[in-house]
């Protein structure tokens, strides 16, 4: 059975960086600096909070969202290329950016699997791709998780192993690392 895909995000997009603030702390910024980067794509990047730190260093700065809402209060900074979509059907081209960010989004994806390969789709050849997600396997994350369940989001939070085995690792290298309550994925494209 699908399931649904609503914008859990609509009513939230005008407070939302009132209660999340945007962050200036990266753990996996180091990770870009050894990759010449025209372009980014901040996917299920909302309002921007996480992007705006790459303005100006990199010219094109892409924020790909399914809410609307979200899009136009980044639109509002005028530092992004905004699209609203699915991720599981992004409208780019193959090999388009030469980074690709993901921070604390991909358990509210429909389709994981087929996300991500969206997502390993549009990365170019040499190009990093790094995800950030909460670690299902601290408690803490746990009442997150149980919190957005409780609220009615369609939250599904996944192991890093259980990512890991959705990349091929013929075609993609894959580091991991942890901070805090987060783990992050640097994820390379060989060929």
């Amino acid at each position: 059975m699908k399931r649904k895909h609503n914008d859990d995000f609509r009513f939230l997009a005008s407070i939302y960086e009132r209660f999340i603030h945007p962050r200036k702390s990266l753990p996996w910024a180091h990770y870009l600096e050894d990759v010449h980067i025209k372009n980014m794509l901040d996917i299920g990047g909302g309002t921007g909070r996480i992007t705006q730190n790459f303005h100006p260093a990199i010219p094109l700065l892409f924020l790909a969202d399914f809410s609307f809402p979200m899009l136009r209060a980044a639109h509002r900074k005028r530092l992004f290329l905004e699209t609203c979509c699915q991720v599981e059907k992004l409208p780019y081209c193959d090999q388009a950016f030469d980074s690709i960010v993901m921070v604390d989004a991909f358990h509210h994806l429909i389709d994981q699997k087929s996300a991500l390969q969206e997502l390993l789709r549009v990365m170019k050849v040499d190009g990093v791709f790094i995800l950030e997600e909460p670690d299902i396997e601290k408690w803490q994350v746990k009442l997150i998780a149980l919190g957005e369940k409780i609220v009615g989001m369609r939250s599904k939070f996944f192991r890093v192993d259980e990512i890991e085995k959705m990349i091929n690792s013929e075609i993609f290298t894959l580091k991991i690392e942890r901070d805090s309550v987060n783990y992050f994925l640097i994820i390379r494209k060989l060929h």
